[in-house]
C-alpha cells in the first residue's frame, strides 16, 4: 500500500486504540523492536493513521514504560531514522508546557536524555525548543547574584533606631524558578542516565555555576563521579557499603568512566570535580572519598609543594590535577568579597573532614600569602571542636621534618614558615583557640637549641598583645618607650594594634596556666648563645645574625610583654576579697603593695648573700632589689612626647568636628 496524504476524516480511532493497547502490553524478554515496528507498520496500513501521531503516541508510551528504553530506542531508531523530526514531536511537547506554565512532567526529560544518549536525537536538535532562553537565563542569574549580595548586605545592618522593630529581609532561595526552567530539568534527566557529554554543554552553555548551584543537578552529577571513583576507592581505601544507584547497571557506562588507576581519575572523575566545583558540598561522603583518595595518591608519591614530582612524568600531572580539583572546589573562590558564604562552606565541611581540610588549607596559606586574612575572616563558622583540630593542625605542620626551613640561598628564613607565623597571630587573636599546644612546643623547640620557631612566639605577642618587634628605632619612638603603655601603643610602635584587651589576657592566661613565661624568657636568653656555637655552626654567617636579632628582639618583645600586663599576684590578691568588685582606690593600692612584697620579697633574700655585710650598710637589698625592677618610665618621664601626642591628637579632633563647606 501507499499512502500521500493523511487527515482527521480518514484516519480510524480504532487504530490508535490497538496501537496503545499493542505498545503498553507485557512484552517479555525475547520480543523483539522489528516484531513490533511490523505490528505498527500493519495498523498505519489498515487504518489510514497518520505516522507523526504514531510516533507521538510511541513517545507517549515510552514515557510510561521507561524500564523497556532498549526496546523503544531501537523501535524509534527504525521507525524514524529522521531524528530531526522525531525532535519537533518532543520540541512541540516541552513548548505545550511552558506555553502554559505548567510543570514539565520529569518522564519527558527522562525519554528525551536517552534518547540523546543512545544518538537518537541531536542535543542542538532539542535544545532551541527548550525554554526559557540562554539570554533569559543569563539575567536571571545575575539577579539572583545581586539579590543575594544584597541579602547578606541587609543582614549586615545595623539598627540603629532602637524603638522600631527589626525587619527580617526576605531570604534568598537559589531553587526558585528551577521547575519551570526546562534545560535544568534536561540537564538533571541528563545526568541521572549517564550522559556527562552533553550535560557538560549545557553546563558549559550558561553562567559559571548557574547550573550546579542547584542541589538535584549536582547530586545526579556527584553520582556519576561516586561511580567513577568506587571500584579505586575500594581496593585503594577501603570497602564502601553505600547504597548504589541505578548507574551501576549500566556496563556501557561502568566501562567507560570507572577508573582502575590513578592516571584514569583525570579522564572523567577530576574533570566532572572540577565541574562540580563549590557544589560538593551537597554530598559530603563524596568529599571524603575524593579526599581519602587524594591523600592516598600523594602518599605513595611521596610528594608535597617543597617536593615536587619530576617535571614532565605522569606523578606532576596527577599532582597538578589533585591541585586544580581542590583550588576549584574551595580556595580559589576565597576572597574578601565572598567570606560569609565560604566561611559557610567551611564550617561544614570541619564537620566531615577537618583534618584533611585544615591541612590543604594550611599548606595554600604557605604558598599564597595573601589569602590569610580572607581565610581567617572566613573561620568565624567554626565549632570549638573545629577550632581544636585546627590548632592540632597548626602544631602538626610545624612539627613536619622533611621542609627545609631556610631559602636556597641559606641567609633568611623560608617564606613557608613566615606566611604561617602570621597566619598563626591573625587566627589565635581574632579566635578564642587553646594556646598551650603552640607555646610548649616553641618552648620545646627551645629546649631541643631551635630557634627557628620563635618567629612564631613573635607573631603570636605582636598581634594578640600589641608589642611591636622593631629592629630599628626613630628617635621619637625610643622617647615613646620611656612613656606608659598607652604612649608606646600610640606612637612607640610602626604599626598600631588596636583591640588586643581580650587576647592580650588570653595570652597572658595561657602563659600562666602552664608556668612558662619565666620557662620562655630563660630558654630565649641561652639560646641566643646557642644561636652561635651550635645551631648555626655550618650556615652561612647572614643567617646566624639574623637568628641572633631575632632571639634579642623576641626576648625583648616578650619581656615588654610580660612586665605591661602580668600580674598574676595582684589579680589573686584582688580577686581573694570577698568585695573584689567595690574596692577604693585607696584599697586597690594596698592590694598593689602586698603583691608587689609578695613577689620582691624572695627575690631580696636571693640577693642579699650575694654581697657582703659591709655592702649592706650604705644600700638595703630592698632598694637595690627596687632600683633594677625599675622601667624607663618609672626614671624618666617623656613630657614633651606626650604633649606632642596630646596635641595630635587634638588637631585631628577639631579638624573633624569643623563641619563641610
Amino acid at each position: 500500500y501507499k499512502q500521500r496524504r493523511f487527515n482527521l476524516f480518514r484516519e480510524e480511532s480504532e487504530g490508535y486504540s490497538k496501537l496503545i493497547s499493542e505498545l503498553n502490553q507485557e512484552f517479555d524478554e525475547n520480543r523483539s523492536a522489528a516484531s513490533v515496528m511490523d505490528i505498527i507498520k500493519s495498523l498505519i496500513g489498515c487504518f489510514n493513521l497518520d505516522p507523526n501521531r504514531v510516533l507521538d503516541v510511541i513517545l507517549e508510551s515510552f514515557e510510561t514504560r521507561l524500564s523497556k528504553y532498549r526496546l523503544f530506542i531501537q523501535l524509534l531508531r527504525s521507525y524514524m531514522p529522521n531524528s530531526t523530526i522525531i525532535s519537533e514531536v518532543l520540541g512541540y511537547k516541552f513548548r505545550h508546557f511552558a506555553e502554559n506554565n505548567e510543570v514539565t512532567p520529569f518522564s519527558l526529560y527522562q525519554i528525551t536524555a536517552l534518547l540523546l544518549k543512545y544518538g537518537v536525537i541531536n542535543l542542538t536538535d532539542i535544545y532551541v525548543w527548550l525554554s526559557p532562553l540562554d539570554s533569559t537565563i543569563t539575567e536571571n542569574w545575575h539577579k539572583s547574584i545581586a539579590e543575594a549580595n544584597e541579602f547578606v548586605r541587609k543582614m549586615n545592618v545595623i539598627l540603629t533606631n532602637k524603638d522600631s522593630d527589626p525587619v527580617e529581609p526576605e531570604q534568598y532561595n537559589p531553587e526558585e524558578g528551577y521547575m519551570s526552567n526546562q534545560k535544568f530539568g534536561l540537564c538533571e534527566a541528563l545526568l541521572k542516565v549517564g550522559d556527562w557529554e552533553n550535560s557538560l554543554t549545557i553546563i558549559n552553555q550558561l553562567p559559571e555555576q548557574c547550573v550546579l548551584v542547584h542541589e538535584l543537578i549536582a547530586k545526579a552529577l556527584a553520582d556519576i563521579v561516586h561511580v567513577s571513583i568506587d571500584r579505586l576507592y575500594s581496593t585503594k581505601c577501603f570497602n564502601s557499603k553505600q547504597k548504589k544507584s541505578r548507574l551501576y547497571d549500566d556496563k556501557k557506562l561502568l566501562k567507560e568512566i570507572q577508573a582502575n588507576s590513578y592516571n584514569d581519575l583525570l579522564k572523567h572523575a577530576f574533570p566532572m570535580t572540577k565541574t562540580l566545583g563549590p557544589s560538593l558540598r551537597f554530598d559530603t561522603i563524596l568529599i571524603n572519598k575524593l579526599l581519602r583518595i587524594m591523600k592516598k595518591i600523594l602518599t605513595e608519591m611521596n610528594v608535597d609543594n617543597l617536593n615536587l614530582p619530576a617535571s614532565g612524568s605522569d606523578d606532576e600531572i596527577l599532582y597538578n590535577e589533585i591541585i586544580n580539583v581542590l583550588d576549584s572546589a574551595l580556595m580559589k573562590r576565597v576572597s574578601k568579597d565572598n567570606v560569609k558564604p565560604i566561611g559557610r562552606l567551611i564550617g561544614k565541611l570541619s564537620h566531615c573532614a577537618s583534618g584533611i581540610l585544615f591541612d590543604y588549607i594550611l599548606l595554600q596559606i604557605q604558598i599564597y600569602d595573601n589569602l590569610i586574612g580572607p581565610v581567617v575572616d572566613s573561620f568565624k563558622y567554626l565549632t570549638n571542636l573545629s577550632f581544636d583540630m585546627l590548632g592540632y593542625c597548626i602544631v602538626e605542620s610545624l612539627t613536619k621534618g622533611d621542609r627545609d626551613r631556610f631559602r636556597d640561598d641559606g641567609t633568611s628564613l623560608s617564606m613557608w614558615l613566615q606566611s604561617l607565623a602570621s597566619f598563626c597571630g591573625s587566627i589565635y587573636k581574632k579566635y578564642n583557640i587553646e594556646l598551650s599546644g603552640l607555646l610548649q612546643y616553641v618552648a620545646n623547640q627551645l629546649k631541643s637549641q631551635k630557634s627557628l620557631d620563635l618567629l612564631i612566639l613573635k607573631e603570636v605577642v605582636q598581634k594578640m598583645a600589641g608589642v611591636e618587634s622593631a629592629e630599628e628605632f626613630t628617635n621619637e619612638q625610643l622617647n615613646a618607650m620611656s612613656g606608659g603603655e598607652l604612649l608606646r601603643g600610640e606612637a612607640g610602635y610602626f604599626s598600631q594594634v588596636r583591640n588586643t584587651k581580650k587576647s592580650s589576657q588570653r595570652l597572658k592566661d595561657a602563659l600562666a596556666s602552664n608556668d612558662l613565661a619565666v620557662a620562655l624568657c630563660l630558654l630565649m636568653a641561652q639560646q641566643k648563645h646557642c644561636v652561635i656555637y651550635r645551631e648555626t655552626a655550618q650556615n652561612h654567617l647572614k643567617l646566624v645574625g639574623k637568628l641572633y636579632d631575632q632571639c634579642q628582639d623576641t626576648l625583648v618583645q616578650f619581656g615588654t610583654f610580660l612586665g605591661s600586663s602580668y600580674s598574676q599576684k595582684y589579680d589573686q590578691l584582688r580577686k581573694s576579697d570577698p568585695n573584689s568588685k567595690k574596692l577604693t582606690s585607696s584599697q586597690k593600692l594596698q592590694k598593689y603593695l602586698e603583691a608587689t612584697q609578695a613577689i620582691i620579697n624572695p627575690i631580696v633574700e636571693s640577693v642579699r648573700p650575694l654581697y657582703s655585710l659591709k655592702i649592706w650598710e650604705d644600700i638595703s637589698p630592698q632598694f637595690l632589689v627596687t632600683f633594677w625592677s625599675l622601667s624607663m618610665y618609672d626614671l624618666q618621664v617623656p613630657v614633651d612626647t606626650y604633649k606632642k601626642e596630646i596635641d595630635k591628637l587634638s588637631l585631628l579632633s577639631s579638624s573633624k568636628d569643623v563641619p563641610n563647606s
